[in-house]
């Protein structure tokens, strides 16, 4: 199944952007007072805007000559301001958007709270806002929100930089028991990879309720390694083990006369190395500012350094890690040896509760286990 990369979500152009209208001109008083009225993350609410004794039409009319953009039903922001944020920023901003709209009970959760969190995801961000809170029964949702109530009862809801949502271990979860195994890798591993222990995950997963503590759930958490350190690399380690390859040993430290360098991937006693390549590393805005042709000379010199060091390299970019066919040509091309036993196939699973007695809190001595079958730590 096709999908779209995080990182080129991240490049794609803004959404909602607007370009001020020619021959529409808004007065400087008037610009002046909507800045003025703006809270401190540059939203802008009709009812702020009403308390401090503005007109209502004002915004409109700044709207409709494209001064401002409407981030929700009765919410602006400055266009600039608006075009200047990246899709996952837009995003938090309608997220801290629909929350000024609702009671205290509510909090961001599932891709909505990942673009707080910063998690990777598959794709791009949407632009509905999805919100947790309680059952009220009828309908739960509003125009660009969606309400869900799974996990509330025992969802710990903390403050990310003023938004109200689930906390980092419980968001991964959410993602990873929608059933996508690479998803939830991605989100698991950057979980991990930020410090906290795997039994953080077990412990959400053991108190969310069935709807969230799902197989697919369970899979991704055993199977994720916080040594991934990008997730194009989780992506990539997910895609490899889906396709019935073996799993990688990941950054593999190698020695020659220049010093120390460090492969992505290795198999069969490091004798295959496999690196990946994400676009990001030779943009400017993903390597710090550096030159990417410097960036893209000092990589070429370190792949020949390891191409002395290995019988085989597989080089990986996001196109193989979306397609299959493409993944297991240059996997196969490599070398790399495949995995006896049965893929787990958890894009295919139901969302079933694992037994609790099949559950072990004794995991973080064991490596991941290769069928994806029980729960092991690491």
């Amino acid at each position: 199944m096709a999908r779209s990369s995080p990182e080129v979500s991240q490049s794609s152009p803004r959404r909602g952007c607007r370009r001020q209208r020619s021959g529409v001109r808004i007065p400087p008083d008037l610009s002046l007072e909507l800045a003025l009225a703006a809270d401190e993350h540059g939203l802008l609410s009709v009812a702020r805007y009403r308390e401090r004794g503005g007109d209502p039409r004002a915004l409109r009319i700044a709207c409709a000559a494209g001064a401002l953009t409407r981030v929700r039903l009765g919410i602006y922001c400055d266009s600039a301001l608006w075009c200047s944020l990246s899709p996952r920023e837009q995003h938090v901003a309608r997220v801290r958007a629909a929350l000024s709209q609702v009671g205290p009970e509510f909090s961001a959760a599932g891709l909505s709270a990942a673009a707080v969190w910063d998690l990777p995801i598959l794709g791009s961000w949407p632009p509905t806002v999805t919100l947790l809170g309680p059952y009220r029964g009828g309908g739960r949702s509003d125009p660009g929100v969606r309400r869900v109530t799974a996990g509330f009862e025992t969802a710990e809801i903390v403050d990310v930089g003023g938004v109200r949502a689930t906390t980092c271990a419980r968001t991964a979860l959410q993602l990873a028991a929608r059933g996508d195994f690479v998803a939830g890798v991605m989100a698991a591993d950057a979980v991990l990879r930020s410090g906290a222990p795997r039994a953080e995950l077990w412990r959400e997963f053991d108190g969310a309720g069935p709807r969230l503590a799902t197989r697919a759930a369970a899979r991704a958490i055993e199977f994720a390694d916080g040594a991934s350190e990008s997730p194009g690399e989780s992506a990539a380690r997910a895609a490899i083990f889906l396709a019935g390859f073996e799993t990688p040993e990941l950054q593999v430290e190698f020695v020659d006369a220049e010093g120390v360098m460090r492969a992505d991937f290795a198999w069969a006693n490091r004798r295959i190395v496999g690196e990946f390549d994400g676009r990001q590393k030779y943009q400017r805005e993903g390597n710090g500012g550096e030159d990417p042709q410097a960036v893209l000379w000092r990589e070429k010199l370190r792949e020949d350094r390891l191409r002395r060091q290995a019988e085989a390299m597989v080089r990986l970019v996001w196109a193989d890690v979306m397609s299959r066919e493409r993944l297991v040509r240059a996997l196969d091309a490599g070398g790399v040896p495949r995995r006896a036993g049965l893929s787990p196939q958890p894009r295919d699973s139901r969302p079933n509760r694992v037994p609790h007695a099949a559950r072990s809190h004794a995991r973080d001595a064991s490596p991941p286990h290769e069928t994806g079958v029980g729960r092991v730590g690491g």
